[in-house]
């Protein structure tokens, strides 16, 4: 199946709303801003990439193209979600 990068998500794991308010507003300057979904620490992030619920239904959570990840978080850090 063929899938249009444009429309397919950038997935934000930031625990801090200063920070993802700054990712957006430079994913929009870079017209980037498409769909992006954002998650609060690294097990949202990991339950997000495994399609796990309430993430489960990839029409509306679709895998995503690109991530940014804070790597200081509160219950699984980045550096969890990347392993």
């Amino acid at each position: 199946m063929q899938t249009n990068p444009a429309t397919e998500p950038i997935l934000i794991a930031e625990d801090d709303p200063n920070d993802v308010l700054l990712l957006q507003l430079a994913l929009k300057k870079n017209g980037m801003e498409g769909s992006v979904q954002i998650v609060g620490d690294g097990q949202e992030a990991i339950n997000y990439l495994r399609g796990e619920p309430p993430y489960n239904d990839r029409q509306k959570y679709p895998f995503p193209r690109l991530i940014y990840t804070d790597l200081k978080m509160r219950r699984r850090d980045g550096f969890d979600m990347l392993a």
